[in-house]
């Protein structure tokens, strides 16, 4: 199985060079980088990284992660964010996984660090670990990866500002159920800082207010991006 692997980055610049090597100890056959817009020196470090390809796209998650798609030629698509951290086995797991022909998609458990270490408020993230593990609708953190012709029949993520992840999870949920692997992404909590608790709370209750109808535009507005 080729594995082509797509990554969505906005001022990254430190950390292109972990991930890429994270990733390489796992293995790929093909890593797609897709910037949406820098303002640090993000694209000059993919630059400086071997085996890359790096394209630019407008900032909005769900389009840049389309765009690299769009360029993979891999029989599945992998898509990682920049502050997970894959597990050593992540490549073998996807491959079992899809082995099984009615598996079209799968995800992994997410596990939070403090980033930097110390900070007191890290045991609250562990609530949003315990969501990894009982939704059937995965967030994109928790390394969601699909079948590359099942993606682009979906037509891939959808053109919104948030949960974006969470709404191509229900629609990948209707053709099949997506694999659970217990093995875990090793996830940053930079996005908790400063407000770890009213973060979690959009966590947990955006995907009920998704449901009932409200607008991502409205739940956007709610969402602090803390970089």
């Amino acid at each position: 199985m080729k594995l082509s692997v797509v990554v969505p980055l906005w001022n990254e610049a430190d950390r292109v060079p972990q991930l890429v090597h994270g990733l390489r100890a796992v293995g790929f056959d093909e890593l797609i980088c897709v910037d949406g817009g820098s303002t640090d020196r993000t694209w000059e470090a993919l630059g400086k990284q071997h085996g890359v390809t790096r394209i630019r796209a407008s900032k909005g998650r769900g389009g840049q992660l389309n765009a690299g798609a769009s360029l993979a030629t891999g029989d599945a698509l992998w898509f990682v964010h920049a502050d997970a951290t894959p597990p050593a086995a992540a490549r073998t797991h996807i491959e079992k996984a899809l082995r099984n022909p009615r598996v079209v998609a799968g995800a992994f458990q997410t596990w939070h660090v403090g980033d930097p270490p110390g900070n007191p408020w890290t045991a609250w993230t562990h609530l949003a670990d315990l969501r990894s593990r009982i939704s059937r609708h995965p967030y994109g953190d928790q390394g969601l990866f699909v079948r590359t012709q099942v993606f682009r029949e979906l037509g891939g993520f959808a053109n919104i500002p948030l949960m974006e992840d969470y709404e191509l999870s229900r629609r990948l949920a209707k053709v099949a159920p997506t694999a659970r692997i217990r093995e875990r992404m090793t996830v940053s909590d930079r996005r908790f800082r400063g407000a770890p608790l009213a973060s979690l709370l959009t966590m947990w209750t955006f995907p009920a207010l998704f449901r009932l109808g409200i607008p991502p535009h409205r739940l956007s507005k709610l969402y602090k991006d803390l970089r």
